[in-house]
């Protein structure tokens, strides 16, 4: 009697369990189409951001010979107004009538001789346009995130019609998304930075040696701007990958969940 009255304590746990199972197994497409809403939306505005600064790049790199250019001419020009200025006081201290203004002539002549030439700053240098490394890191960037925002677009609207290809895709774009920014954030922390802050303390220093006698130094030298340039570079991709990977983490978790799965494979 006991074992038969087991039997069906043992049946309705059973039929409980599989119940169990069977609710928490039920199609999630709530979900699903929040997070296709939510990529579809977020893959165009990145879509759009990026175009944009692919678009600023290519302007910087094609106005960058010219800018080189107008500000050589800008220079030679300079230096032409200080050789005619020079001639001109030179001729003035042949002419002049006596000993005493001919040598005050000439003292002003060789003050301005000594006078550095106000030079431009080189932009490109300091912000290391001229070096391969940064180029190939925007263009990386550029590139990678084009390529995986369009495939986050794509799943995206994928999940909203339920598709069970499109959550698959989407957790690998995620995946990858994670990968990009450790990556891009690395090498922003070891390569660019030091790059940039280094340009940063060339122009500083340029700037003093051409600063007028008696100027007075600036208030941060160039050793100071670059570490704090670089401290700010590193503290920008430390947070670019923690906001940066918030999302795609998300993602992978609930799409991962088994009502999202229901609901995939219940449209295909």
């Amino acid at each position: 009697m006991d074992a038969a009255d087991n039997v069906p304590d043992s049946l309705n746990s059973l039929g409980e369990r599989e119940r169990s199972e069977a609710a928490y197994e039920q199609p999630d497409t709530r979900t699903t189409k929040v997070i296709g809403t939510l990529s579809t939306v977020f893959a165009s505005i990145l879509l759009l951001c990026g175009g944009c600064y692919a678009l600023q790049m290519i302007w910087q790199a094609t106005m960058a010979p010219m800018i080189t250019a107008q500000t050589d001419a800008m220079m030679e020009g300079l230096q032409a107004e200080r050789e005619q200025e020079i001639l001109d006081l030179e001729a003035q201290a042949d002419e002049a009538e006596n000993e005493e203004d001919a040598q005050a002539i000439q003292q002003e002549i060789a003050s301005l001789q000594a006078r550095p030439v106000p030079r431009m700053p080189d932009m490109s240098g300091m912000m290391g346009m001229d070096d391969p490394r940064l180029i190939g890191y925007f263009a990386g960037d550029v590139l990678t995130g084009l390529l995986l925002n369009l495939l986050m677009l794509i799943s995206g609207i994928g999940l909203l019609s339920l598709q069970e290809w499109s959550r698959k895709l989407a957790i690998w774009v995620a995946a990858l998304k994670i990968v990009r920014l450790i990556a891009l954030c690395a090498f922003m922390i070891l390569v660019i930075s030091p790059i940039i802050a280094q340009g940063m303390e060339d122009m500083m220093s340029e700037m003093m040696q051409n600063a007028p006698a008696g100027g007075g130094q600036p208030a941060i030298a160039g050793g100071s701007i670059g570490a704090i340039y670089g401290t700010m570079m590193t503290g920008y991709a430390v947070f670019l990958l923690i906001a940066g990977s918030i999302y795609p983490i998300v993602q992978i978790w609930l799409l991962g969940g088994a009502g999202v799965k229901a609901a995939c494979r219940s449209s295909s």
